[in-house]
């Protein structure tokens, strides 16, 4: 089953999403925090693509 998402709440999600993965700062010994903000930082990317080609 298929539910479309709106826009407005796709764009706020990735907004806050963007707001924790730019001011999150992680400790040189916690490599899974890091790597995961990393991995953020990039998902970030790829969802306002998604969103801009589907607008």
């Amino acid at each position: 089953m298929k539910v479309e998402i709106p826009d407005y709440f796709l764009k706020s999600f990735i907004r806050h999403f963007e707001r924790i993965t730019e001011n999150c700062k992680a400790s040189p010994s916690d490599i899974k925090t890091s790597e995961a903000l990393r991995l953020g930082k990039k998902d970030v990317i790829k969802l306002k693509r998604f969103v801009n080609k589907k607008v």
